[in-house]
């Protein structure tokens, strides 16, 4: 038994935030959701739990495969090579287009900037 990630399907709008988030590229989309890839990739400490706009994210402790520090790396190296990303304006176009459009505003609160979303 360990922890691990678990991805609540029918609250994931499929931002992808929680696949920026993951350090071990735990986390893809598919069909619009996120999911996560083996549990072999997950170190399940939780980074990607504060990114998700929805909290679909949660962290369980069930039985799943230890976590593959080597394996998760070089999954990652090999979803690189082939990651195809989509661009306004075509391939060569810096700017990317991302389903996640909820705005985003930096607020000042005692010194410190804060992320939040505002509702529309």
């Amino acid at each position: 038994m360990r922890k691990i990630i678990k991805i609540d399907q029918s609250l994931c709008n499929g931002c992808g935030e929680c696949v920026t988030a993951c350090a071990e590229g735990a986390i893809e989309l598919k069909d619009g959701r996120a999911y996560v890839v083996s549990d072999s990739f997950c170190d399940g400490l939780g980074a990607c739990l504060a990114v998700c706009p929805q909290g679909a994210l949660t962290i369980e402790e069930r039985d799943a495969s230890q976590f593959d520090e080597k394996a998760a790396k070089e999954h990652q190296s090999l979803s690189h090579k082939h990651e195809h990303k989509h661009h306004i304006g075509g391939p060569n176009s810096a700017a990317s287009v991302t389903p996640c459009t909820m705005p985003i505003t930096l607020k000042q609160d005692q010194g410190q900037r804060r992320i939040s979303r505002r509702k529309r």
